[in-house]
């Protein structure tokens, strides 16, 4: 494989500042960027340590798949790394999709230093006159003033029209709700579902899609995994009549690419359903007709 453009071009070299390819003794710093609540206050959760080095990861993978990513910002002064500035190509649907993001992180002690400006114009320049994006576009929290600043004195514009939520996230939490759940972000996402035995259907819906759940939580009851989901502790894949009136706030969103099951009833000749059978067929049918009109 020939190297890309970019790859020819790193380090992209600044002032004070290298943007380069990651290295392993990159890792410890990383680690402690991505631990940091100041650092991860606009984001879902802190990462553990093994979800930092998957985050690392995966950024290295996209590099090599698409000759960019999100690189290493180091402090030409010290060596160290002082955070992440880079590209990458956004992985869910909204207004301005497809697209190449940039994006940007840095350990606090780099914070107020005009480290972040000064790498993300050296990205922006590699990302029009050395990759010749057409575009790069960059989104964030209506909370985060931070970044939206430095949008502004990159000269990018606030387009409202293509404002979105983003996806997978509990309701309540600050980065909001989606139309839809990407289905790669259960590799990212801690996962919660309940024992293998007694849903097969996870397997497939993963299998069909070509991604690996990060599981985190095994756990028997469909409830209890609600409860955790309400408490931000993981995402899970539940059917959605047992989501219906089940006393927990979180947001039922529905998966990137829809699965149905089938209902199948087993009743022995010659026998008349049973009550209990009989009441949950006309809860199905109940069901459907609500939420499903057009449904059989």
């Amino acid at each position: 494989m020939n190297p890309s453009p970019a790859h020819q071009t790193l380090p992209l070299v600044t002032e004070r500042l290298r943007v380069r390819l990651w290295t392993e003794a990159d890792r410890a710093a990383f680690r402690r960027m991505n631990a940091d609540p100041r650092v991860m206050k606009f984001f879902p959760s802190t990462l553990s340590e093994a979800e930092s080095d998957a985050l690392l990861a995966r950024i290295q993978a996209h590099q090599a798949e698409h000759g960019f990513t999100f690189w290493a910002v180091e402090d030409k002064a010290t060596g160290s790394l002082a955070g992440l500035t880079g590209l990458a190509r956004v992985a869910f649907d909204a207004p301005f999709t497809p697209c190449v993001e940039i994006g940007w992180r840095f350990l606090p002690e780099y914070w107020g230093t005009g480290y972040a400006l000064e790498a993300a114009r050296s990205v922006m320049g590699c990302a029009f006159k050395v990759l010749e994006l057409p575009e790069v576009v960059a989104f964030t929290t209506e909370s985060n003033l931070p970044s939206q600043g430095l949008m502004r004195r990159l000269g990018m514009l606030h387009n409202p029209a293509e404002d979105f939520d983003h996806p997978a996230l509990p309701p309540d939490h600050p980065l909001s709700q989606a139309p839809f759940y990407p289905m790669a972000r259960f590799a990212e996402d801690p996962f919660i579902r309940v024992p293998e035995d007694r849903d097969v259907e996870f397997g497939r819906i993963f299998q069909q899609a070509g991604v690996r759940p990060n599981l985190h939580y095994t756990v028997n009851d469909d409830f209890a995994i609600q409860a955790m989901v309400e408490q931000g502790l993981g995402v899970s894949i539940q059917p959605e009549l047992i989501l219906q009136n089940s006393g927990h706030r979180f947001a039922a969103i529905p998966l990137e690419q829809p699965h149905f099951r089938d209902l199948v009833l087993a009743v022995r000749r010659g026998r008349a359903p049973s009550v209990l059978t009989a009441r949950f067929v006309d809860c199905v049918r109940r069901w459907i007709g609500q939420a499903h009109p057009s449904g059989v």
